[in-house]
């Protein structure tokens, strides 16, 4: 439903491709009729949907007789860097009585395919590593770049911001050390009875 992401494809589209048909619409009602589709591909977006479960059902509705349902699941070996922030930030928002909206875990997506009727397989089609050091993570989320802060009302976000800052310093001692890590990147391909 963004119109600037819409805009931002089409400025990637260049010349030699084909020009997608795009639609501006909500993913929980999408204006499309049922069993239209062969596949319907979801990358990065169910935590950002208002109701994922309606989402999912959504996609499902979509998908003709044998039409698959593919989304992107990454899988990080050991615990990834950002754990330990992650859980400081949520205390200090909690702190503030502010609960962002939950997102759906892998499992819980899981299961509201398999109630669907739905099989899987999985697919590893690359891995890699996640390089990135704490300078460029403390400025990504000063910027709001990731999701996660879109939705914290911007006082909240600047108080927590002023009390994180110094702790994920002190945390992380040298903002320029590179932080590593692995990570196994899949598409998971589901079929529906």
């Amino acid at each position: 439903i963004s119109s600037r992401m819409l805009a931002r494809l089409r400025e990637q589209v260049g010349p030699q491709d084909e020009a997608p048909d795009l639609a501006f619409a909500d993913a929980t009602r999408l204006p499309f009729v049922s069993g239209s589709f062969r596949a319907v591909l979801v990358f990065h977006v169910l935590h950002l949907v208002s109701d994922w479960r309606q989402a999912v059902e959504e996609a499902r509705r979509l998908l003709a007789p044998g039409g698959l349902f593919m989304q992107d699941n990454t899988h990080f070996a050991g615990e990834p860097h950002w754990d330990a922030s992650a859980a400081k930030w949520k205390e200090l928002m909690a702190a503030r009585n502010f609960v962002p909206r939950p997102r759906p875990s892998v499992e819980e997506v899981h299961d509201a395919l398999r109630a669907l009727g739905g099989s899987s397989r999985i697919i590893a089609f690359a891995e890699g590593e996640d390089r990135r050091t704490p300078a460029k993570n403390l400025e990504e989320i000063r910027n709001r770049v990731h999701s996660w802060t879109w939705e914290v009302p911007d006082g909240i976000f600047a108080g927590c911001l002023r009390e994180f800052e110094p702790w994920y310093r002190q945390h992380y001692r040298d903002m320029d050390t590179e932080l590593v890590d692995a990570a196994t990147y899949e598409l998971e391909v589901w079929k529906f009875a």
